[in-house]
């Protein structure tokens, strides 16, 4: 296992050809909440990897990463966290971020604050903030500190997804929220509940977004809303997909991914 002792907290990554050498670009994966790097492994086995690096990370409090301790989480500091991931790989430029629902918000402070490292976003099911969204969020950190990770993984694999979901996809969800602690997703679901999009005229760099038809978690007017407030965003629909687009249309997910990148699929 690799980790990184960074200032702000321990972090577990996957760096997939991590040779400079042969590396021309480096795209790297910011996970949602209740998941880990494990939601977009199967983007690695299907995206052309020639002349290009993943970096993959469990954020502080998720999966294999600690919760910090004494640390309040926003997506500031989990941005932060991931710069200081970059720099300790000796990452300079040429990044490209892919975030999942939170990690949407994620990779939005990421190009703010790193507009000469970043050269783009893919925002998969992006959540937008709203008192509402706050609200959603708050009610379940009492909900998981009574009942423990078992309530959200007795509801998320089946409310969460769309038609094309398969019973090994909802199984799989199943397992990455059982992989949570529950301080961690406490943690977590109150810097969504505190989150904000900075400031959207920042965001310079060319930016994706992929919504499903079928998300009830990160509705379509979040993503139609991005894509009117950030200058260079285009917005492509899955048919079909909820929330967890990745596992639930690995390569109709890849495909879109790598016409953004550049290159096609193998």
């Amino acid at each position: 296992m690799s980790y990184a002792q960074l200032k702000s907290a321990k972090v577990h990554y996957t760096d997939i050809n991590p040779s400079p050498s042969d590396v021309s670009d480096t795209v790297v994966f910011v996970h949602g909440l209740g998941s880990s790097q494990n939601f977009y492994i199967p983007l690695t086995y299907t995206l052309k990897k020639v002349n290009r690096r993943f970096i993959l990370l469990d954020s502080p409090g998720a999966a294999r990463s600690p919760l910090p301790a004494g640390d309040v989480l926003t997506v500031q500091s989990l941005a932060a966290t991931v710069l200081e991931l970059l720099e300790h790989l000796g990452v300079a430029q040429n990044v490209t971020i892919v975030g999942h629902s939170m990690g949407c918000l994620v990779a939005l402070h990421i190009a703010q604050l790193a507009p000469e490292k970043v050269v783009g976003l893919v925002l998969l099911g992006p959540v937008y903030p709203s008192a509402g969204l706050a609200e959603v969020f708050e009610k379940r950190i009492p909900a998981v500190k009574k009942d423990g990770m078992e309530s959200m993984a007795a509801v998320v694999p089946n409310a969460a997804v769309g038609v094309k979901a398969s019973p090994l996809t909802r199984a799989f969800i199943r397992e990455l929220l059982l992989g949570q602690t529950v301080d961690g997703y406490a943690a977590l679901c109150n810097a969504i509940a505190t989150s904000t999009v900075g400031d959207l005229s920042k965001v310079k760099q060319r930016v994706l977004i992929v919504a499903g038809s079928e998300d009830k978690s990160a509705p379509m007017e979040g993503s139609q809303k991005y894509n009117e407030e950030i200058a260079n965003a285009e917005l492509k629909v899955i048919d079909g997909v909820g929330h967890w687009h990745v596992v639930e249309a690995p390569q109709e997910v890849s495909t879109i991914v790598d016409e953004f990148l550049g290159a096609s699929t193998v």
